[in-house]
């Protein structure tokens, strides 16, 4: 859980607005996170969010516009890599960022979030600029 609970629709807005972002079911956010025909991932949201989701009281986002990926991300973070070289052990590229948000049980407020992606994005910094997080 984060902190402090924050207005669902303001990140809504800033997602499908801005980022331009998708609004995908946890079938499609699981096959994009974990590959096609993966058997051994089922559909709960937990096992999904690698337990950061408790409930399904989520909402699952795909952003995969080029036009905003490259305004708002950077391929390689320098910060995310302090000895200038980057990790090679994982063979996964994510060319999109996957955003997912868990709503309280009246659906107006986000509990909790999570963001898988390759890219170093502005995405975080943006939502603490407005006052989400």
């Amino acid at each position: 859980m984060i902190n402090k609970p924050f207005d669902y629709h303001s990140i809504n807005k800033l997602l499908l607005g801005k980022y331009k972002a998708e609004v995908i079911d946890k079938l499609r956010f699981r096959d994009l996170l974990y590959g096609v025909n993966r058997t051994d991932i089922g559909e709960e949201v937990s096992e999904l969010t690698e337990g950061l989701i408790e409930t399904d009281n989520s909402i699952f986002y795909l952003i995969n516009d080029v036009e905003v990926l490259n305004a708002n991300c950077v391929c390689v973070p320098p910060e995310a890599y302090p000895n200038g070289k980057v990790f090679t052990g994982i063979q996964v590229m994510l060319p999109y960022i996957l955003f997912v948000i868990e709503l309280s049980n009246d659906k107006g407020k986000v509990i909790n979030y999570g963001k898988w992606g390759s890219f170093g994005d502005n995405l975080f910094k943006e939502m603490a600029a407005v006052g989400l997080i």
